[in-house]
This record gives C-alpha cells, sequence and structure tokens, in this order.
C-alpha cells in the first residue's frame, strides 16, 4: 500500500526508472529539444553551445552547470520532470564536453588549459545571455561535481543575479586515490614538465567504471550510454593538465565561500568515490550562510539515482529553489 501510494505521489512529476528506457527518445529527447539554443566564441577560439528552456508557466528558472564529462543532455530528464512544476532552466555545455569544441584532437581526453577558462565562459554566457532573456522571476543556480568548483568561483567574484544556489556533490577536493592530494599536485607537475600535459592521467586510460547502483537498470548507466552511443558526446578520463588544474584551483577553494553572498546548500553524497567530502564541510562552515545535507545511501550522481533516492532527491531540490 505504501509503495503503490509514493509511486503514485512519484509519478505525478517524475519518470519512473521502469518507463525511462521507453520514454526517453519517445518523449524526454523531444522536449529537450524544443529548447532554444545559443551559441558563443569564448576567448579561446571555441565555440560554445548553450540551451535555453523557456517555461510559459514559469515560477522561478534553474541555471544548471554540469560536471566533468557531463552534457546538458545528462539534464534531459531533470528539466523534463521539472518543467511542470513551472521552473525554466539555461544549461551550457563546458569546452570540450557536450556539444562544444573539443581542445584536443582526441575528442574522448578531458583536458584544459587553465580551470579559470571554465568560469570565465560561463561568466560570459550568464553577462551576455542569460541575465538579458531571464524574467523578473526568481533566478536559481543548480552545479553538479566540477561545476560546483567553477560555481563557486564565480559567485565569490562576480556580480550576479541569483538568489540562491545548490551544489550536488561539489568538486571542492578530488579524489586523487592513492596519492594524497599534494602529491598528486605535485607528480602532475613533474609529468607537465615531461611534456606529459596531454596525455591521460595515469590510471584514467579508459571510460570511468559506473558505480554500483540498487536496480539492475541503472539510470545513469543508460543515460550516458545514450550520451555516448547514440548523442556521440563521450569523454572519458581527464589529462595531466586537466589534473593539475583542478587541484591547483580548488585546494584553496574554501578560502572563497567568505565572498559568496547568498544562501547556499551542499548535498553530500554518503558514498561518493569521485570527489572527497571534506572540504565540502570546511567550504560550508566559511560560507555565510550555508547549509551542508548529507544525502545517505547516494552516490556521485545524485540526480541519477534510482527511483527511491531520486524521489528525495526531488524533494530536497523543489524545496530549497523554490519561490
Amino acid at each position: 500500500m505504501f509503495l503503490s501510494l509514493f509511486f503514485l505521489i512519484f509519478n505525478l512529476y517524475a519518470v519512473n526508472e521502469s518507463e525511462l528506457e521507453g520514454r526517453f527518445e519517445k518523449e524526454i529527447i523531444p522536449f529537450f529539444q524544443t529548447a532554444e539554443t545559443y551559441h558563443f566564441t569564448n576567448k579561446q577560439n571555441l565555440r560554445i553551445k548553450t540551451y535555453y528552456l523557456k517555461n510559459p508557466k514559469e515560477k522561478a528558472t534553474i541555471v544548471i552547470i554540469p560536471g566533468r564529462t557531463e552534457s546538458s543532455l545528462i539534464y534531459a530528464e531533470l528539466c523534463f520532470d521539472l518543467f511542470n512544476q513551472g521552473y525554466s532552466f539555461f544549461l551550457i555545455d563546458h569546452q570540450g564536453q557536450g556539444a562544444s569544441d573539443r581542445l584536443l584532437a582526441h575528442p574522448y581526453k578531458g583536458h584544459v588549459l587553465n580551470f579559470n577558462h571554465y568560469v570565465d565562459d560561463v561568466s560570459y554566457w550568464l553577462k551576455n545571455f542569460v541575465y538579458k532573456v531571464r524574467s523578473d522571476n526568481p533566478l536559481y543556480l543548480y552545479s553538479h561535481s566540477m561545476g560546483g568548483a567553477v560555481s563557486a568561483l564565480y559567485l565569490s567574484k562576480q556580480n550576479h543575479q541569483f538568489e540562491k544556489a545548490l551544489f550536488s556533490a561539489p568538486m571542492f577536493q578530488i579524489n586523487t586515490d592513492p596519492y594524497p592530494e599534494k602529491v598528486a599536485l605535485a607528480y602532475a607537475g613533474f609529468l607537465l614538465k615531461q611534456g606529459k600535459g596531454e596525455d591521460y592521467a595515469p590510471g584514467n586510460e579508459d571510460p570511468l567504471v559506473p558505480l554500483v547502483y540498487q536496480t539492475p537498470f541503472s539510470r545513469y548507466e543508460f543515460t550516458k550510454k545514450y550520451e555516448t552511443e547514440v548523442a556521440g558526446q563521450e569523454i572519458r578520463g581527464p589529462t595531466v593538465k586537466w589534473v593539475y588544474e583542478a587541484i591547483k584551483k580548488t585546494i584553496f577553494i574554501d578560502w572563497k565561500a567568505r565572498k559568496i553572498n547568498i544562501p547556499v546548500m551542499i548535498l553530500n553524497a554518503e558514498f561518493d568515490q569521485v570527489v572527497r567530502s571534506k572540504r565540502q564541510f570546511s567550504f560550508c562552515k566559511k560560507t555565510p550562510e550555508c547549509e551542508l545535507k548529507v544525502m545517505k545511501g547516494f552516490n556521485h550522481n545524485l540526480s541519477l539515482e534510482a527511483d527511491l533516492l531520486r524521489k528525495k532527491f526531488l524533494d530536497v531540490l523543489t524545496n530549497y529553489l523554490s519561490p
């Protein structure tokens, strides 16, 4: 009885995992393809693709900043689920990811010349497009993983128009196992001096192994498979240069927290194996107005969990990012 009631409520605004495979190409992708697309050329002469899903019954707008490897397509289901709740969406494909230009001839390598370039791209897009076309309704920032680091750096030094920010498993400290963070930074720096900056970082030659989920059919695996095999937007491991830039920029990121002038919520994934959580706690303590919520039972990709967990995630998101 309880489960029947749960799935009845869940079905009001979210696609069940059991229906996802059948509905993804028939409903979710056609919905996402209605987005207005906008391209701009950044300072590295790379063409960056962005998206705008305008809701005629809008109550608020969410700007989504994806994580490393992710295209905006990864968030098609999330946008689909929340559109009927009155949200509009802006999304961006980071340079080197999704439908944006790559920096290297090898299309699968996650690479960046300077981590600030991600922040510069987001800043330009927000200033020259999002802030110009947004409505007067509340504007919220949602970011995941690497997108969390980009968003924190942006919020700490820019004039912005956001009312709240929600960080999903933010990459404030990457998991550098088996090396301590400073050792990994020094090692990456050594490899850079050997001319290996565009090589895959040690241990990252192959795609990341998907985390174990609770059902035989995994929402995460299905969505990533579609992104890779159908959309052709696969990104694999990071390069030595990316690792060096990411550690260098995040090792002191909690120092930026005091400069963030809006309410912030951090979602800490209990079983995260991609980022380390310690700096999420220190970042939150230093942020003037911050709440950290430990998401029990969650892996790194909170929005792509199985139904029971994902329902909790959606409830947290819609309750916090609500007018």
